[in-house]
């Protein structure tokens, strides 16, 4: 669903329904079955429905109580069927659905109900039961799965899940924050609670917003409190390998069955990965007909998993439907930097949207196998500091003599894997254990982003380091909890996530997670380090659970993950298009970057003296997010047209 909402800080004041429903329509995709408001002195709320679970028109959203409170909201409560039996002896129910849960919840618990909720949301209640103490009630589930904007305008409030919305507010300024501009160089997005412009927010994930019209202050920003109801501490139990096993599998099978209540089609994505193809396993079992399977490919057979996909689809007898993605999709770019709100970088948001909408045209809802590598160590980033410690070992003589090679200039050499690895690792060995991940995790490193940014942008000037580093210190743990802790509430919650709901909801597709189930990820945060990554091993003990419920080949196959040929495409039609956008007069003028570092980086990758596909594309987006949002008043879709 889609949620916005206007709050008048003063207490009082007629909100505008007009810009209400203007705010609504920009995200209308995201609920297309209903739509409804609330208006009353001094607060609207709107709400765009999509209809999963209780398809009446009694589940119709703003819900009402008969004692003033009213609310609406975007997600799934897993866990509504046992907090409605909890909640029945005291409350009327007059629908099926997971809203009205909520909403008695509230009105039994007061704020402390959203401790209760398993599930993904982001909610907002008005609470106008004393009249004399009213107040706004938002929000966000602990994992940050469905999002909320907000900004203060002209003594109002007011919030979205989309930031998009937040603009069509009369007096929203579309100030672009450079601080948020260089961390996204770093990192490919803009994290929270930053936005891309300096007057909006995000409300982090596992965090509530209360606003109170009514407290006698003058400034309005103190009649609005944020506060922190869940984390993560990585506090590690003990436990047997085959402990932990029993509990994954328990915990995995439990998250899937709750997410498979629906009173719409369902089925799921299937990557061919290891944790996809354990949530379609546990769907199989949970389902009395075959479930319902997609996969996406490319032409490229080292970045496609469709072979190890039809194994998992044929050992379940699942209805399978594969699509395959070309380069050709440069189409889409102008439609991709408009849904996305802000500039974002991953280039898996491409084959994201065309599985999603291919999905969408058979099912509503689909799983998927989301949160398996953050909490279970799956990517290689997070072995990497074993490998640099190993390094480091190395005699000095012997990594003088690694260096020289390194050092020396010839382009087919810097395009060999070997050559690739043994420059990371020297380059990762020389950096604190904490500043190995990081640089893992960035597009851009301090240097680079201080040679491509001009000097009176003062982009190169910002710390993108402390983005990261702020989780890793609260974890007192060993290295790896660390680095896990610092992945999940960063790239996470604003990577992964946001690529997803954007990806989905664009086509109006439900995508449920098992894996981001708030007891899987509590439960893997106990887990001993050594137990998730034993050696070398990524996800030593996940493997190991679900084992049994897969085909040998699936666990014998080297990861590849949900990535794109960027490198290659860039070499292509997309770095031409590439080219010309970044060079040109419109681009340039933002004084953003250095004319000729563009120009080197363009060149290089043609080359194949570096691999800079993924940065071009960053940069690309960066770009085509600004003629969409800064240089025009409405969206243009034809490629054509908005790069003239």
């Amino acid at each position: 669903c889609g949620i916005t909402g206007i709050c008048c800080l003063s207490g009082k004041g007629a909100v505008d329904k007009a810009v209400l429903r203007s705010m609504a329509d920009t995200i209308s995709y995201r609920g297309p079955d209903q739509q409804g408001a609330f208006i009353e002195d001094g607060i609207g709320l709107y709400h765009q429905r999509l209809s999963i679970i209780d398809l009446s028109d009694k589940a119709k959203q703003p819900m009402s109580d008969r004692h003033g409170l009213t609310m609406i909201y975007n997600g799934e409560i897993y866990n509504f069927v046992q907090l409605r039996e909890k909640l029945s002896g005291k409350y009327r129910f007059i629908s099926d659905s997971d809203t009205e849960v909520i909403l008695h919840a509230y009105a039994e618990w007061g704020e402390n109900a959203v401790r209760k909720l398993r599930g993904m949301f982001a909610f907002a209640i008005w609470d106008g039961r004393d009249k004399k103490e009213k107040k706004l009630f938002i929000a966000r589930d602990r994992i940050g799965k469905k999002p909320l904007f907000y900004a203060v305008v002209k003594d109002q409030f007011i919030f979205a899940s989309e930031l998009k919305a937040l603009m069509q507010f009369p007096g929203f300024r579309k100030e672009i924050d450079p601080e948020a501009v260089s961390h996204y160089l770093s990192y490919g997005f803009v994290p929270a609670p930053k936005t891309i412009f300096r007057n909006a927010y995000k409300l982090m994930p596992g965090h509530t917003i209360t606003v109170r019209p009514s407290l006698r202050e003058r400034d309005a920003q103190k009649k609005i409190s944020i506060n922190k109801y869940w984390d993560l501490s990585f506090e590690q139990q003990q436990m047997t390998e085959q402990q932990a096993m029993s509990q994954i599998r328990a915990i995995l099978n439990e998250a899937t069955r709750l997410r498979m209540i629906a009173d719409v089609p369902l089925g799921a994505f299937l990557s061919g990965g290891i944790d996809s193809s354990a949530v379609v396993a546990m769907m199989a079992k949970h389902s009395s007909e075959p479930v319902r399977t997609f996969s996406i490919g490319f032409d490229e057979k080292e970045f496609s998993e469709l072979e190890t996909a039809f194994l998992v689809s044929e050992k379940y007898n699942t209805r399978h439907r594969e699509i395959i993605v070309k380069p050709d999709t440069i189409k889409i770019l102008p439609e991709l930097a408009w849904l996305y709100n802000e500039p974002f970088a991953d280039s898996s948001a491409i084959p994201s949207y065309y599985i999603s909408k291919a999905t969408r045209e058979d099912v509503t809802v689909a799983l998927n196998g989301d949160g398996g590598d953050e909490s279970f160590a799956g990517y290689g980033r997070f072995f990497m500091d074993k490998y640099a410690d190993h390094y480091k070992q190395i005699p000095e003589k012997i990594q003088n003599i690694i260096a020289h090679l390194l050092a020396m200039p010839v382009p087919v050499l810097s395009t060999m894997s070997i050559h690739k690895r043994l420059s990371e690792l020297s380059a990762l060995a020389k950096l604190p254990k904490d500043m190995r991940f990081i640089s893992l995790s960035s597009l851009m490193g301090v240097q680079e982003k201080d040679e491509l940014c001009t000097k009176q942008s003062k982009l190169g000037s910002y710390d993108s380091l402390k983005v990261f580093q702020q989780y890793q210190e609260r974890i007192k743990a060993d290295q790896l909890s660390r680095n896990l802790y610092a992945g999940i509430k960063v790239y996470l919650a604003n990577d992964l996530l946001v690529k997803m709901d954007i990806a989905s909801m664009a086509h109006s597709l439900e995508a449920r997670s098992p894996f981001l189930d708030q007891e899987m990820i509590e439960y893997a945060s106990t887990i001993p380090s050594w137990i998730k990554m034993k050696g070398n091993e990524r996800k030593y003990i996940l493997k190991k659970a679900v084992a049994p419920l897969l085909p040998p080949e699936l666990l014998k196959k080297k990861k590849q993950g949900f990535s794109v040929p960027m490198d290659k495409w860039m070499r292509g039609e997309l770095g031409e298009l590439a080219g010309s956008v970044l060079l040109s007069k419109e681009s340039l003028k933002r004084g953003y970057f250095n004319e000729k570092k563009i120009q080197q980086l363009l060149q290089h990758h043609k080359e194949k003296r570096a691999d800079n596909g993924h940065r071009l594309w960053s940069l690309l987006m960066l770009e085509l997010w600004h003629r969409q949002y800064m240089d025009r008043n409405k969206p243009e879709f034809e490629l054509g047209k908005l790069i003239s």
